[in-house]
């Protein structure tokens, strides 16, 4: 076979392997929404099937590639500390139970109902954060987690917000 047929095909596998990839992993996302507290509270209400009866912030919820929540907690200098630890055993924490799936999260706040499908297809952890403005321990989570988003991003780790504004009195 004449050698411009190798050449040809040569450069076709490498623009075949540069287009796809070449087993690069999909990037992660940030992605942050704004919500009035009563639309947090009935998006909540709804993706929990009205079992939370309680709003607390700051929360921290983490699910796995499987969109299944393994970790929530309201205290944000627990969460901090949380964070390493439940990232690293991410593969061997059990699923909450009761718990609502990172599906009827996406789909159910505006900013990220376009990004459901991407996300979930990734198969990737996501941390999700929710806090409230005014919130004193909610801006100490905001803190150390945007210290941590390039790092969480870097490891193909989507970070969702949730930035509840607080009622007007």
């Amino acid at each position: 076979m004449p050698s411009h047929f190798y050449t040809a095909g040569f450069l076709c596998a490498l623009f075949l392997a540069a287009s796809v990839g070449c087993g690069e992993k999909p990037r992660a996302q940030h992605i942050s929404a704004k919500l009035s507290v009563i639309s947090y509270a009935q998006a909540r209400t709804r993706f929990t099937a009205g079992m939370e009866k309680n709003l607390n912030f700051p929360v921290l919820e983490i699910f796995n590639g499987d969109g299944s929540l393994i970790y929530r907690n309201q205290d944000e200098i627990r969460n901090a500390g949380a964070l390493e630890h439940v990232l690293a055993s991410i593969s061997t924490l059990p699923p909450l139970q009761h718990a609502p799936r990172l599906a009827d999260i996406l789909d159910t706040v505006p900013e990220f109902k376009p990004h459901e499908q991407e996300v979930l297809s990734h198969h990737k952890p996501v941390v999700l954060s929710v806090d409230m403005e005014g919130c004193g321990a909610c801006r100490i989570q905001a803190s150390w987690l945007e210290e941590e988003r390039d790092r969480l991003l870097r490891q193909s780790i989507d970070v969702l917000e949730i930035h509840v504004s607080a009622p007007s009195l």
